[in-house]
């Protein structure tokens, strides 16, 4: 059996664990406590508060189960320190050559980025600028297909 890797920032991982946490010391009480004080309400079957209860109860326990998957297969990436070629973990800035004019920048990370200010290094513009250098260019079909071809120059990594 193959040995599942995610790649996470240290930062990333830390946010698992404090997550995780949370989940063991407050969410798990709270819920239990709330299916506690619905079950005194009577009839189990009609009680919309201990069904309501009990989905959270569900969802909480998923989510808990994917952040213990991540934890235990987690592969903390650090970059070298350079600044030379983009890493995981980089401050990356771009500029569009699309004829906009616009420039931004992302943090690469392992996964789950936000599209905004993080970008998952298995998205489409994050598996391009990996192993990229500062003034290379870039290009990459956009997830709307109107918008075509889209090409960044990269101007800063950190």
């Amino acid at each position: 059996m193959k040995k599942e890797n995610i790649r996470l920032t240290q930062a990333q991982y830390d946010a698992l664990i404090l997550r995780r946490k949370q989940i063991i010391e407050e969410e798990r009480p709270r819920i239990a406590e709330q299916i506690e004080i619905a079950r005194g309400f009577g009839d189990l079957s009609e009680n919309a508060e201990y069904h309501a209860a009990k989905e959270e109860q569900g969802l909480l326990e998923a989510e808990f189960q994917t952040i213990e998957r991540q934890i235990k297969f987690a592969q903390i990436i650090k970059h070298s320190g350079s600044n030379d070629v983009v890493e995981l973990g980089h401050l990356v800035s771009i500029e569009s050559l699309n004829g906009d004019n616009n420039s931004f920048s992302f943090t690469l990370i392992g996964q789950d980025g936000n599209g905004e200010t993080e970008v998952d290094i298995a998205s489409k513009l994050g598996s391009v600028v990996l192993g990229k250098k500062a003034g290379d260019v870039v290009t990459y079909e956009a997830n709307e297909a109107s918008l075509g071809i889209l090409k960044f120059k990269i101007t800063k990594i950190q």
